[in-house]
C-alpha cells in the first residue's frame, strides 16, 4: 500500500478513524495487556533523562546580549568571504556583459537586420572614407 503524503493524512484521520478494523471492546482490552506487560517489564516510564539532555541554566534565565548582538550585527566578514563576494561579483558583471552582447547581437534594427548587423555596416563604411 503506496500512497503519497495527503493520501496518508487522509487515512490515518479520517478512513482508519471510521473502520478500524477491529471491535472497540477487542482492542481496549489488548490495549490494556500490553500495558501491563509494559509495567511489568519497568518499560512503562522514560526514566530519568541523561545529563546531556537536561537544562543547562535555570529556567526563564535571559542570556545577556552584547550591543552588536542584540542589534543583529554580523561579525566582519573573513578574508575568504571577500574573496568569495569578489568573485561572485566579477561573475555577476561578466554574465551582464556576455548578456548584453548576446542581447546586442539577436536584437533586430530598423531596417529588420540585427544590430550587429547594422555595426558591422557602419564600420565598413567608416573604413572606405
Amino acid at each position: 500500500m503506496r500512497q503519497g503524503m495527503d493520501e496518508l493524512i487522509e487515512f490515518l484521520q479520517i478512513s482508519l478513524e471510521k473502520d478500524f478494523r477491529y471491535d472497540d471492546d477487542v482492542a481496549v482490552d489488548k490495549l490494556r495487556e500490553v500495558i501491563s506487560e509494559l509495567a511489568s517489564n519497568r518499560l512503562d516510564s522514560p526514566g530519568r533523562p541523561p545529563p546531556d539532555e537536561l537544562p543547562q541554566r535555570p529556567f526563564g534565565m535571559v542570556p545577556e546580549l552584547t550591543a552588536r548582538e542584540e542589534a543583529g550585527m554580523r561579525a566582519l566578514m573573513t578574508e575568504r568571504e571577500r574573496e568569495f563576494t569578489a568573485a561572485a561579483a566579477k561573475r555577476r558583471e561578466e554574465n551582464e556583459t556576455a548578456a548584453a552582447v548576446a542581447h546586442r547581437s539577436n536584437a533586430v534594427g530598423s531596417t529588420g537586420r540585427t544590430m550587429a548587423e547594422e555595426d558591422e555596416d557602419e564600420d565598413d563604411g567608416e573604413r572606405s572614407l
